[in-house]
Protein backbone atom coordinates (compact mmCIF):
# COMPACT_ATOMS: atom_id res chain seq x y z
CA UNK A 1 0.00 0.00 0.00
CA UNK A 2 2.86 2.39 0.87
CA UNK A 3 4.44 1.70 -2.51
CA UNK A 4 1.14 2.48 -4.24
CA UNK A 5 0.57 5.73 -2.30
CA UNK A 6 4.07 6.99 -3.07
CA UNK A 7 3.92 6.19 -6.79
CA UNK A 8 2.08 8.60 -9.08
CA UNK A 9 2.64 6.13 -11.93
CA UNK A 10 0.82 3.30 -10.09
CA UNK A 11 -2.03 5.62 -9.12
CA UNK A 12 -2.39 6.72 -12.74
CA UNK A 13 -2.44 3.12 -14.00
CA UNK A 14 -5.04 2.18 -11.39
CA UNK A 15 -7.28 5.09 -12.44
CA UNK A 16 -6.95 4.19 -16.13
CA UNK A 17 -8.22 0.66 -15.42
CA UNK A 18 -11.42 1.88 -13.75
CA UNK A 19 -14.56 1.50 -15.96
CA UNK A 20 -15.60 5.21 -15.90
CA UNK A 21 -12.12 6.50 -16.78
CA UNK A 22 -11.99 8.88 -19.76
CA UNK A 23 -8.54 9.93 -20.95
CA UNK A 24 -7.97 13.66 -21.38
CA UNK A 25 -6.25 15.27 -24.36
CA UNK A 26 -3.26 17.53 -23.76
CA UNK A 27 -3.68 20.48 -26.13
CA UNK A 28 -1.59 23.58 -26.83
CA UNK A 29 -2.59 27.22 -27.04
CA UNK A 30 -0.95 29.52 -29.60
CA UNK A 31 1.26 30.88 -26.81
CA UNK A 32 2.70 27.38 -26.33
CA UNK A 33 1.00 26.76 -22.99
CA UNK A 34 -0.75 23.43 -22.43
CA UNK A 35 -4.19 22.57 -21.10
CA UNK A 36 -6.30 19.44 -20.77
CA UNK A 37 -9.61 18.68 -22.48
CA UNK A 38 -11.93 15.68 -22.15
CA UNK A 39 -14.20 14.98 -25.12
CA UNK A 40 -17.84 15.90 -24.44
CA UNK A 41 -19.24 12.90 -26.32
CA UNK A 42 -17.04 10.52 -24.31
CA UNK A 43 -18.24 12.10 -21.05
CA UNK A 44 -21.88 11.86 -22.12
CA UNK A 45 -21.62 8.18 -23.02
CA UNK A 46 -19.52 7.22 -19.97
CA UNK A 47 -20.88 9.36 -17.13
CA UNK A 48 -24.21 10.94 -18.05
CA UNK A 49 -26.41 9.01 -20.47
CA UNK A 50 -28.21 6.01 -18.99
CA UNK A 51 -31.62 4.33 -19.36
CA UNK A 52 -33.28 6.59 -16.78
CA UNK A 53 -32.04 9.77 -18.45
CA UNK A 54 -33.11 8.55 -21.91
CA UNK A 55 -36.57 7.75 -20.56
CA UNK A 56 -36.83 11.19 -18.90
CA UNK A 57 -35.96 12.93 -22.17
CA UNK A 58 -38.32 11.06 -24.49
CA UNK A 59 -41.18 11.16 -21.94
CA UNK A 60 -41.06 14.96 -21.57
CA UNK A 61 -44.22 16.90 -22.33
CA UNK A 62 -45.35 20.54 -22.31
CA UNK A 63 -46.76 20.29 -18.78
CA UNK A 64 -43.53 19.29 -17.02
CA UNK A 65 -41.18 21.76 -18.74
CA UNK A 66 -40.30 25.38 -18.06
CA UNK A 67 -41.35 28.17 -20.41
CA UNK A 68 -37.71 28.70 -21.33
CA UNK A 69 -37.32 25.11 -22.53
CA UNK A 70 -40.62 25.11 -24.43
CA UNK A 71 -40.09 28.43 -26.22
CA UNK A 72 -36.58 27.56 -27.37
CA UNK A 73 -37.50 24.14 -28.74
CA UNK A 74 -35.44 22.19 -26.20
CA UNK A 75 -38.16 19.63 -25.41
CA UNK A 76 -37.13 15.96 -25.81
CA UNK A 77 -33.48 16.98 -26.21
CA UNK A 78 -30.53 16.34 -23.95
CA UNK A 79 -29.93 19.83 -22.56
CA UNK A 80 -26.26 20.36 -21.76
CA UNK A 81 -25.28 22.68 -18.93
CA UNK A 82 -21.73 24.09 -18.95
CA UNK A 83 -20.37 25.82 -15.85
CA UNK A 84 -17.03 27.57 -15.47
CA UNK A 85 -15.14 28.51 -12.31
CA UNK A 86 -11.71 29.47 -11.03
CA UNK A 87 -10.11 27.80 -8.03
CA UNK A 88 -6.76 28.16 -6.33
CA UNK A 89 -4.23 25.50 -5.37
CA UNK A 90 -1.12 25.95 -3.26
CA UNK A 91 2.14 24.08 -2.86
CA UNK A 92 2.26 22.47 0.62
CA UNK A 93 6.06 22.72 0.62
CA UNK A 94 6.45 26.34 -0.48
CA UNK A 95 4.35 29.46 -0.75
CA UNK A 96 3.56 29.26 -4.46
CA UNK A 97 -0.12 29.50 -5.40
CA UNK A 98 -1.83 28.85 -8.71
CA UNK A 99 -5.25 29.68 -10.03
CA UNK A 100 -6.89 27.20 -12.39
CA UNK A 101 -9.90 27.59 -14.66
CA UNK A 102 -12.20 24.58 -14.84
CA UNK A 103 -15.16 23.87 -17.11
CA UNK A 104 -17.73 21.33 -15.92
CA UNK A 105 -20.70 19.69 -17.63
CA UNK A 106 -24.13 18.61 -16.46
CA UNK A 107 -27.65 18.16 -17.85
CA UNK A 108 -30.98 19.46 -16.58
CA UNK A 109 -32.92 16.41 -17.83
CA UNK A 110 -32.20 14.29 -14.77
CA UNK A 111 -34.72 13.87 -11.95
CA UNK A 112 -32.01 14.38 -9.34
CA UNK A 113 -29.80 17.47 -9.66
CA UNK A 114 -26.07 17.54 -8.95
CA UNK A 115 -25.33 20.31 -6.46
CA UNK A 116 -21.58 19.97 -5.84
CA UNK A 117 -18.62 20.38 -8.19
CA UNK A 118 -17.26 16.92 -7.37
CA UNK A 119 -20.50 15.44 -8.76
CA UNK A 120 -19.94 17.08 -12.15
CA UNK A 121 -17.68 15.67 -14.90
CA UNK A 122 -14.70 17.89 -15.70
CA UNK A 123 -14.47 18.99 -19.34
CA UNK A 124 -11.51 21.34 -19.43
CA UNK A 125 -8.71 22.45 -17.11
CA UNK A 126 -6.18 25.24 -17.70
CA UNK A 127 -3.96 27.44 -15.57
CA UNK A 128 -5.61 30.86 -15.47
CA UNK A 129 -2.38 32.78 -16.18
CA UNK A 130 -2.00 30.85 -19.47
CA UNK A 131 -5.36 32.03 -20.84
CA UNK A 132 -5.25 35.00 -23.21
CA UNK A 133 -8.28 34.15 -25.35
CA UNK A 134 -11.23 32.08 -24.10
CA UNK A 135 -12.45 31.74 -27.67
CA UNK A 136 -9.28 29.80 -28.50
CA UNK A 137 -9.44 27.80 -25.26
CA UNK A 138 -13.02 26.74 -25.99
CA UNK A 139 -12.34 25.73 -29.61
CA UNK A 140 -12.48 21.93 -28.92
CA UNK A 141 -15.61 22.43 -26.81
CA UNK A 142 -17.35 24.33 -29.63
CA UNK A 143 -16.20 21.75 -32.20
CA UNK A 144 -17.64 18.83 -30.23
CA UNK A 145 -20.84 20.67 -29.35
CA UNK A 146 -21.51 21.56 -32.97
CA UNK A 147 -21.00 17.96 -34.09
CA UNK A 148 -23.32 16.67 -31.37
CA UNK A 149 -25.98 19.30 -32.10
CA UNK A 150 -25.84 18.44 -35.81
CA UNK A 151 -25.76 14.64 -35.49
CA UNK A 152 -27.00 13.74 -32.01
CA UNK A 153 -26.25 10.36 -30.42
CA UNK A 154 -27.87 7.02 -31.24
CA UNK A 155 -29.44 5.38 -28.16
CA UNK A 156 -31.74 2.47 -27.35
CA UNK A 157 -35.27 3.39 -26.19
CA UNK A 158 -37.85 0.65 -25.58
CA UNK A 159 -35.74 -1.72 -27.66
CA UNK A 160 -35.62 0.64 -30.64
CA UNK A 161 -32.66 2.67 -31.92
CA UNK A 162 -33.45 6.37 -31.76
CA UNK A 163 -31.56 9.58 -32.34
CA UNK A 164 -31.08 11.56 -29.14
CA UNK A 165 -30.91 15.25 -30.03
CA UNK A 166 -28.56 17.47 -28.06
CA UNK A 167 -28.46 21.20 -27.36
CA UNK A 168 -26.49 23.63 -25.22
CA UNK A 169 -29.17 25.06 -22.93
CA UNK A 170 -27.30 26.86 -20.14
CA UNK A 171 -23.94 28.50 -19.44
CA UNK A 172 -23.39 29.01 -15.71
CA UNK A 173 -20.83 30.92 -13.66
CA UNK A 174 -20.75 33.91 -11.35
CA UNK A 175 -21.81 37.26 -12.81
CA UNK A 176 -18.32 38.17 -14.01
CA UNK A 177 -17.52 34.66 -15.23
CA UNK A 178 -20.63 34.37 -17.39
CA UNK A 179 -19.84 37.66 -19.11
CA UNK A 180 -16.29 36.47 -19.81
CA UNK A 181 -17.41 33.09 -21.16
CA UNK A 182 -20.04 34.65 -23.43
CA UNK A 183 -17.71 37.36 -24.73
CA UNK A 184 -19.59 40.21 -23.00
CA UNK A 185 -18.11 43.22 -21.23
CA UNK A 186 -16.74 42.32 -17.81
CA UNK A 187 -17.45 45.60 -16.07
CA UNK A 188 -20.66 46.85 -14.49
CA UNK A 189 -21.81 50.45 -14.13
CA UNK A 190 -24.40 52.13 -11.91
CA UNK A 191 -26.86 51.92 -14.75
CA UNK A 192 -26.43 48.18 -15.21
CA UNK A 193 -25.07 45.96 -12.46
CA UNK A 194 -26.70 42.61 -13.25
CA UNK A 195 -27.41 41.09 -16.63
CA UNK A 196 -29.96 38.68 -15.16
CA UNK A 197 -32.44 41.00 -13.46
CA UNK A 198 -31.59 44.40 -15.00
CA UNK A 199 -31.32 45.94 -11.52
CA UNK A 200 -29.73 49.40 -11.30
CA UNK A 201 -27.43 50.58 -8.53
CA UNK A 202 -30.01 53.14 -7.37
CA UNK A 203 -32.73 50.48 -7.13
CA UNK A 204 -30.43 48.29 -5.10
CA UNK A 205 -29.66 51.14 -2.69
CA UNK A 206 -33.27 52.27 -2.19
CA UNK A 207 -34.85 48.84 -2.28
CA UNK A 208 -37.56 50.22 -4.58
CA UNK A 209 -37.79 48.41 -7.87
CA UNK A 210 -40.36 46.89 -10.18
CA UNK A 211 -40.75 43.15 -10.53
CA UNK A 212 -39.20 41.94 -13.78
CA UNK A 213 -38.81 38.60 -15.49
CA UNK A 214 -35.24 37.36 -15.23
CA UNK A 215 -33.31 37.66 -18.48
CA UNK A 216 -32.27 34.09 -17.85
CA UNK A 217 -35.76 32.91 -18.78
CA UNK A 218 -36.28 34.96 -21.93
CA UNK A 219 -36.65 33.19 -25.24
CA UNK A 220 -34.15 33.60 -28.08
CA UNK A 221 -36.78 35.43 -30.16
CA UNK A 222 -37.16 38.02 -27.39
CA UNK A 223 -33.40 38.51 -27.18
CA UNK A 224 -33.35 39.15 -30.93
CA UNK A 225 -36.12 41.76 -30.65
CA UNK A 226 -34.29 43.58 -27.85
CA UNK A 227 -31.00 43.47 -29.78
CA UNK A 228 -32.75 44.97 -32.82
CA UNK A 229 -34.15 47.81 -30.67
CA UNK A 230 -30.68 48.57 -29.28
CA UNK A 231 -29.20 48.60 -32.79
CA UNK A 232 -31.81 51.13 -33.97
CA UNK A 233 -31.09 53.41 -31.01
CA UNK A 234 -27.37 53.47 -31.88
CA UNK A 235 -28.19 54.58 -35.43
Amino acid sequence: MTKFVNSIYLQKKFSENLPPYVKSEELKLTNGKKYHYIGIEKILKTHIIDDNLIRNIFDENQENLSEYVRKNGYQNKLRIVLSGDDFGVSNPIGGAERKLFALYMDTDNAKIYNTKANQLPLVLLCERSHITDLNELFSPVKRDLKRLMDNGITVQYNGIERKLEICLAYVLADNLGVCEMLGMKRNFSKGFICRYCGLTYNEMQTGIYETRSLNLHKSISLYKKESAKLSKKKI
